[in-house]
């Protein structure tokens, strides 16, 4: 009898679940037809509009529909969830009366879309060229994935602020030109898109992951604000200010003082390690989040990567730059007078290990007394009692193996990770003009 009982309550319930819903047209609606919650994926129609006093459209609501190609959104909606449109193959033509306060990730991933249009009364977007902006212009709020430009270029119109969320993921464009009046560019922006930024004015604040995994980056002739290095960093004019790192990273940034927020987001760092320049003080949030170290049997994760700070003073951090679930599991190796310092600092205490290098083989801490040499994996510390200008390795053939200039600390970090031993010496030029060599080997 309990078992007839308890059948008949799941019956019951049941039904009333579905009752909750309407079906109009064969789309799912709620009771109140405020949410659409599933647009059949084998609707033949290649049209719809949908229905105004609907608020939200349903995570994965259009997913994998078949036939759809042009669908109108009302002036009602104000929320799109998670992969509303992913896998609509054939949609190819949006037209917007409203754009919602809260838009979900990757609403459009896998679609055709060519052009945004806007109703006549759409009351806060317009479209200028296929491409959706806020009605004063100063938001770019999507692009269309399948928009063709001349020589694979969209140029952002001068009055432009501000670039959405996932404005240009899956875009089929390689460049796109950044406006000198851009503040502000959102999180996912780029995601899966173009790769190549041309930058006209000041370097905009960025949010998370906003670019492509391959990006480079160049400035206008007449930037007054930004350059970009050889080795494709993008500093400030001055050169004190790191903004943004290309994805894979093998030389040494030295005479910086600030990292950027997200500056150096999904790099690779193929020495195996972070080196931060004793000329930094201020990192501001989440410069190294989601950092990898390149290896073929992909063993290691962010947690294995080793940091080397040359600052005697740790820098300061503007916002959450390090937890214990980013470096948690790491190394911090510091100077050794600053040891008790760094391990006192908040975040920077987070690191698993802090300590100071020991020293490498043929070399003792004492061997020198005005120069000390120690040895990490892939690098070697070297402190001196007065600035140092530049510091070379010059092998036994009178070749120089490593050389590292514009030092101007008396505490430098060399990248050694690319020779694979060595035997000869260390020579130190002093920013007095005097120097010093010694014998050394690892």
């Amino acid at each position: 009898m309990n078992r007839i009982l308890q059948f008949l309550i799941f019956i019951f319930w049941g039904a009333l679940l579905y009752s909750q819903n309407i079906v109009v047209d064969g789309v799912t609606f709620s009771l109140d037809r405020s949410m659409l919650i599933k647009y059949p994926e084998d609707k033949v129609d290649e049209k719809y509009i949908v229905p105004e006093g609907t608020v939200v459209i349903g995570k994965e609501a259009f997913n994998g529909t078949k036939y759809l190609k042009e669908l109108s959104l009302p002036l009602s909606l104000n929320i799109i969830e998670d992969y509303a449109f992913t896998l609509c193959y054939n949609l190819s033509i949006v037209t917007w009366k409203h754009f919602p306060q809260s838009i979900g990730e990757l609403l459009f991933m896998a679609t055709n879309i060519s052009v945004f249009y806007t109703s006549e009364d759409s009351d806060n977007c317009i479209s200028v060229d296929g491409v959706l902006f806020s009605k004063d212009r100063k938001t770019l709020l999507c692009f269309p994935n399948a928009k063709k430009c001349n020589g694979g270029i969209y140029i952002i119109p001068e009055s432009v602020e501000s670039i959405n969320t996932g404005a240009f993921v899956e875009a089929g464009i390689g460049t796109v030109v950044l406006p000198s009046t851009l503040t502000r560019i959102n999180d996912f922006a780029f995601y899966y898109g173009p790769s190549n930024f041309v930058i006209t004015g000041k370097f905009p604040i960025i949010g998370s992951h906003v670019w492509n995994e391959r990006r480079s980056f160049e400035v206008s002739a007449d930037n007054p604000y930004c350059q970009v290095s050889e080795n494709g960093f993008v500093y400030s004019k001055d050169g004190k200010t790191v903004h943004v790192a290309p994805i894979d990273i093998v030389d040494y940034l030295e005479n910086i003082e600030i990292i950027d927020r997200y500056a150096f987001q999904d790099c690779l760092f193929y020495s195996g390690h972070v080196d931060i320049p004793g000329s930094v003080n201020l990192i501001r949030e989440h410069a190294f989040d989601d950092i990898q170290i390149p290896i073929p049997t992909f063993s290691k994760s962010f947690h294995d990567i080793n940091f080397v700070c040359d600052a005697l003073t740790p820098p300061e951090l503007d916002g959450e730059v390090f937890t214990e679930d980013n470096v948690g599991n790491s190394t911090l190796l510091v100077p050794k007078e600053s040891e008790e310092l760094y391990k006192n600092t908040p975040q920077w205490n987070t690191f698993g290990t802090i300590v100071t290098p020991g020293p490498p083989q043929g070399i003792t801490e004492n061997s020198v007394s005005s120069l000390k040499v120690n040895r990490m994996d892939g690098a070697i510390c070297i402190e001196a009692l007065k600035p140092l200008e530049t510091v070379r390795l010059i092998d036994l053939n009178g070749n120089i193996a490593h050389e590292k200039n514009q030092v101007n600390s008396c505490y430098t970090v060399c990248d050694i990770s690319s020779l694979d031993g060595f035997f000869g010496l260390l020579q130190v030029i002093y920013e007095d003009g005097s120097n010093y060599t010694i014998k050394l080997n690892f």
